[in-house]
């Protein structure tokens, strides 16, 4: 991760589907909608809200990519 670069604000939302099946979006702070490979207008709808924090948190982690994690006991 380049030093002045900084980490997307991402956002798990609920959509305006109906209360028996709730689906769920990543968005960023810009509005823009995760589609499975970058942010756009449309985006991949998720079944279940831990299946989305799962995969935001797989977005976060790829900003880090070649960087050693620093242990500290």
């Amino acid at each position: 991760m380049a030093k002045n670069r900084k980490l997307p604000i991402l956002s798990v939302v609920p959509t305006g589907s109906s209360d028996d099946f709730p689906r769920f979006l990543i968005s960023d702070a810009r509005d823009r909608l995760w589609n499975g490979h970058d942010f756009g207008p449309t985006g991949v709808l998720y079944a279940d809200p831990n299946a989305a924090a799962t995969e935001v948190q797989n977005i976060l982690r790829s900003h880090f990519e070649g960087v050693v994690p620093q242990r500290y006991q």
